[in-house]
């Protein structure tokens, strides 16, 4: 993540994606319950994201690219 992470909940883009800073989510494939600390728009790549995310079990944090498609296929969102 760089500089420019924001929150997309503060733009247009909020309703049409996921991606709210704070919200928990289980994966699909994985254990463990992950909190969404990132988010920024890849630049060049319309509907694209890089999101980071916190394991709250081991502290772990993680970066991806994702669409909001994508997102859901991996991830349930528990809070």
């Amino acid at each position: 993540m760089d500089s420019r992470t924001t929150s997309t909940e503060q733009t247009s883009q909020a309703s049409t994606h996921p991606f709210h800073l704070g919200s928990l989510w289980a994966h699909h494939f994985l254990d463990g319950l992950y909190m969404l600390i990132g988010v920024s728009e890849v630049s060049g790549f319309p509907e694209e994201y890089d999101v980071e995310i916190v394991c709250m079990e081991t502290g772990e944090c993680s970066v991806g690219t994702y669409t909001a498609i994508k997102w859901r296929r991996c991830f349930i969102r528990i809070a």
